[in-house]
Parts: C-alpha cells; structure tokens; sequence
C-alpha cells in the first residue's frame, strides 16, 4: 500500500512539473491603438504569457492590464497614456489601461 501511494505522489509531481512545459505559453501581440481603440494604429507591443494553475492553462504573464502597459512603454509619445491594447488587428476587442475588454468581437485566446 505504501509503495503504490509513494508511486502515485511520485507521478502526479512529474505530470506537475512537466504540463507547463508541455503548454508552451507563447509571446503574442497586440495593436496599440490611440483614443480608446478608435485612433491611430501606432504599433505592436509583446505580450508575454504564463502557465498559471487556476484556472489551468496560459495566461497573460502581468496580469489583463500588461498589454496596455506595454504600448505604453513602448510607445509614451505616440500614447501619452490614451492607448488601449487591441487584439488580432482588429479593433473591436481591445483591453482598456484598467484591463476591461471593449468590443464585440472580444473572443481573445490570451484572456
């Protein structure tokens, strides 16, 4: 009895520690776009996702606000904090600076 439960500890910490690496959670883009996702198109930021436990799966790495605060990061000019994140070029699903989804279309992989 102690060996199949030592066993079973034993895999259930293996499959633990390998399903991250098993997702492969990519970098993605997004579209930093001026005046609450209906202005200019100044560019694409990184968004960078993370294995995350619960609910299980990839997810965005800083949390839904990141995307926002990476066009703003890489575009404070262009931005000058009024840039929102849009997904897929298509600018009827973006996230706002507090994280809130705008759209209609908004049926992100990332969120």
């Amino acid at each position: 009895m102690n060996w199949a439960l030592a066993f079973a500890i034993v895999l259930f910490c293996l499959v633990c520690v390998s399903v991250p690496a098993w997702a492969g959670c990519p970098t993605d883009h997004v579209d930093c776009v001026t005046e609450h996702g209906n202005g200019k198109d100044v560019g694409k930021a990184s968004v960078t996702e993370c294995w995350k436990w619960w609910p299980p799966g990839c997810q965005l790495c800083g949390g839904d606000t990141q995307p926002v605060k990476n066009c703003q990061k890489k575009y404070p000019d262009e931005c000058k904090d009024r840039c929102w994140a849009c997904f897929d070029g298509r600018h009827d699903c973006c996230l706002d600076r507090h994280g809130d989804l705008h759209g209609r279309h908004c049926n992100s992989p990332l969120l």
